[in-house]
């Protein structure tokens, strides 16, 4: 049965699958990072910091509150109903696993990802996107290394043109040929080179410096080094940043902490946790996570 040749058409749909795998591993990779920023304690039994963690990343917010049966709850929630004057939500409706319910605002805490609501999820996706598209762009690179020299030879003269190709990569030191093959005492052979040229390194490169402004965005501190030292200016700004992005998210965590403990009389407390990356972009170098918890 004759093999199939792939059509340009075939060659995008498998790239794209690729690029979709690499996605799915870099977003559950980073959803797991995200997930272990901050840390809940003194929760109600039963009720976890990756629960409220999990809502605040796919959702942008969630509704603690009371219910009748199942005690103190923490759900992922959506706005239902008329806006006030601020177009704060009136009305929410909160979700669970096979669990859905209508609630007034006040009859609970309502915990915001950050002050637009805007679930951590949609920056992953963003920067997961360009980390699948240029791992994707490395391994087709890497295969390009691997494309074969194209020779242009008669019927006659293939099986001929194979065996010397195979002595050539075999490392003989000598071979011979017959004299057919020469015109003015070279051989004539002619071949195409299609190899690609190598940027492996270069695109290694821009995924650190992506990957670098995704932990950034997350609030981790990437204390990498370059090849140059880097300038105090440039490491203070940097560091700025990491401040700011924890405390954006921190701050409504402790807000609706002391919501909750004043309406309901718990002890909840929120912290954010430590996280570095330390290492260096040197020639081959890999880089270590090192988390530290207060």
């Amino acid at each position: 049965m004759a093999r199939k040749i792939k059509t340009i058409n075939d060659i995008y749909h498998e790239l794209l699958k690729e690029e979709q795998r690499l996605m799915l591993i870099h977003i559950e990779h980073y959803r797991n990072i995200a997930l272990n920023l901050y840390e809940w304690e003194n929760l109600p039994e039963g009720m976890e910091s990756r629960h409220i963690e999990t809502a605040l990343l796919l959702n942008g917010q969630a509704f603690f509150y009371e219910h009748e049966h199942l005690g103190f709850i923490c759900l992922p929630c959506s706005n239902s109903g008329q806006m006030n004057v601020y177009g704060e939500p009136t009305s929410i409706i909160v979700s669970g696993h096979g669990f859905t319910e209508n609630k007034h605002i006040t009859e609970g805490v309502r915990i915001l990802n950050n002050p637009r609501v805007i679930p951590t999820d949609i920056t992953l996706n963003y920067y997961c996107t360009k980390l699948a598209q240029i791992d994707s762009t490395i391994n087709t690179n890497l295969i390009q290394q691997k494309v074969p020299f194209i020779f242009a030879t008669t019927k006659e003269n293939e099986f001929t043109i194979k065996s010397l190709y195979s002595k050539m990569y075999s490392g003989e030191p000598a071979i011979f040929v017959d004299q057919s093959l020469l015109t003015n005492g070279e051989l004539n052979i002619q071949s195409i080179s299609c190899e690609a040229p190598y940027i492996i390194d270069k695109l290694q490169t821009h995924r650190f410096e992506i990957e670098k402004e995704l932990l950034t965005f997350l609030g981790i501190n990437t204390t990498i080094e370059k090849k140059e030292r880097l300038l105090q200016d440039e490491t203070n700004a940097n560091n700025e940043q990491i401040t700011l992005n924890v405390e954006i998210g921190l701050r409504e965590r402790e807000r609706a902490c002391e919501e909750i403990n004043e309406r309901f009389g718990l002890e909840l407390s929120v912290y954010a946790k430590d996280i570095n990356v330390k290492g260096g972009l040197t020639d081959g170098d890999v880089y270590n996570r090192t988390a530290n918890s207060d």
